[in-house]
């Protein structure tokens, strides 16, 4: 197995209170140009290696991966598990902290890096999934299972029409107007022509899984920024109203969903469309008559001709268009050798999501509960109304009744009514003036009159 040794000489610079600068110098071994990796950063003195691990995660230019490693001052590899226990300063050995980087193996840092996985996602009005701009949550385990598996899935469509013209007649058909005239020809056609037009698409993915990543939530944990942002809301003095609409802010920026499984490999789609356009033309030819005159030296000709031809003929134009778009791998158009390109990780894409849940979710149960109470609806307000008399004639059916409610837009109103003469349906376009309309649904012979009919209604929206 490939490795290369890292060599991270630290040296304090600057000290106050618990911090303490250090000098950074990474050199790979055996390196192309010395010097070439020598970052200067800045540590806590009591920062442990998985911190310092995170830190150098996150780093644009050290991207330091899963198959990265510390080692002792023995060279021996230090377990990922007992990186929160070491300091950085307990594992300095003359100036100098080593890491080992495992060139073979998987890199599941990179693959989450390179897919965005640690961001939530937002849907487009086409149903598109659209990464969200800031970082949601922090992947803290390897979440990946090797799971290789083939698969395929095809959608064929065909469509045919067909059109007809018949005893079209056309004269000079065929031959060239031009030409006819130079030669003193005349002929009468009539034609049938059958025009057919077919169309068939077939859509068909080939599916290459490499990979299952699998999100639970011992494996994550949300970022300080987003934890940060969702609690200033939460505890805010605003109104629940206002509180909502902050969250909704915070879902554009960080996500509103995000997804606990995702499937790594490769994705082929092929969409080939097929055309083609028939056309049979029959045509009776009768009484054309030639005359035609020669005068070619040494010789002279002349003749003159009556006939009746029947010709049959058939013009048929095809089209094919092939389509394909390749996620993941290499594909120069054969297929065995792009399964054999997503051997390379760095070359999986996403190939498939499932299991999506609200973004919210990864916060701790306090704030979801908060959450959930921000969102909520409950009863705001309910009541039984008495409608006192009113008539309606025979040939009325029904009555509009005024509510002096008012709705928010966050708002709705329920009503039934308690008679078995009525039924009724409710309209709050005007949040300010809603109204409930009394349907008659027994009939009625002569002009009656209503007292006192009881609805009950209710309020329903936020709590604030």
């Amino acid at each position: 197995m490939n490795s290369f040794s890292f060599l991270l000489y630290a040296n304090q610079l600057t000290c106050f209170g618990e911090n303490i600068r250090v000098s950074v110098s990474i050199e790979i071994e055996p390196y192309e140009e010395k010097g070439k990796n020598r970052y200067k950063r800045t540590f806590n003195r009591n920062a442990s290696l998985f911190k310092v691990r995170q830190e150098l995660c996150e780093d644009e230019d050290i991207k330091m991966g899963s198959n990265m490693y510390f080692l002792d001052n023995q060279k021996d590899i230090i377990r990922k598990s007992d990186e929160k226990e070491i300091k950085l300063t307990d594992n300095i050995y003359e100036n100098v902290i080593y890491i080992l980087h495992k060139v073979d193996e998987l890199d599941w840092n990179r693959i989450v890096r390179d897919n965005n996985l640690e961001y939530g996602v937002n849907f487009t009005a086409e149903n598109n999934t659209v990464s969200a701009k800031s970082k949601a949550f922090k992947i803290m385990e390897d979440p990946i299972k090797i799971v290789k598996s083939n698969y395929s899935s095809s959608l064929n469509k065909d469509d045919e029409q067909g059109n007809k013209m018949t005893n079209q007649e056309k004269k000079s058909a065929g031959f060239g107007s031009s030409l006819l005239a130079q030669l003193g020809i005349s002929a009468g056609t009539t034609h049938d022509v059958d025009t057919v037009t077919g169309n068939s698409s077939t859509s068909t993915t080939h599916y290459r899984q490499e990979a299952i990543i699998t999100l639970t939530m011992d494996k994550i944990e949300p970022t300080d920024e987003f934890e940060k942002a969702v609690d200033e809301v939460i505890h805010s003095n605003s109104s629940f109203e206002e509180k909502r609409k902050s969250l909704d802010i915070i879902k554009e920026e960080y996500g509103s969903y995000w997804y606990q499984t995702i499937y790594m490999g490769g994705k082929l789609d092929f969409h080939d469309t097929k055309s083609k356009t028939s056309e049979i033309t029959d045509s009776s030819t009768q009484a054309v008559e030639i005359k035609l005159e020669l005068s070619v030296q040494p010789f002279n000709a002349s003749c003159a001709s009556t006939n009746n031809i029947n010709d049959s003929k058939r013009q048929e134009e095809k089209n094919e268009l092939i389509h394909f778009t390749a996620i993941g791998g290499t594909y120069y158009g054969n297929h065995q050798e792009w399964i054999k390109s997503l051997e390379d990780y760095t070359k999986w894409g996403v190939i498939k999501r499932d299991n999506v849940t609200s973004i919210f979710d990864i916060l701790d149960e306090g704030m979801q509960k908060e959450i959930k109470r921000i969102f909520t609806q409950v009863i705001l307000q309910e009541k039984t109304e008495l409608v006192k008399e009113f008539e309606l004639e025979p040939q009325q059916n029904f009555q509009v009744i005024d509510f002096h409610v008012n709705l928010k837009e966050t708002e709705q109103l329920f009503a039934n009514v308690l008679s078995d003469e009525f039924a009724l349906q409710i309209d709050c376009k005007n949040k300010d003036k809603p109204s409930i309309t009394l349907y008659r649904i027994k009939p009625q012979t002569g002009k009656k009159k209503y007292n006192n009919i009881e609805i009950q209604w209710v309020k329903v929206g936020m709590e604030c």
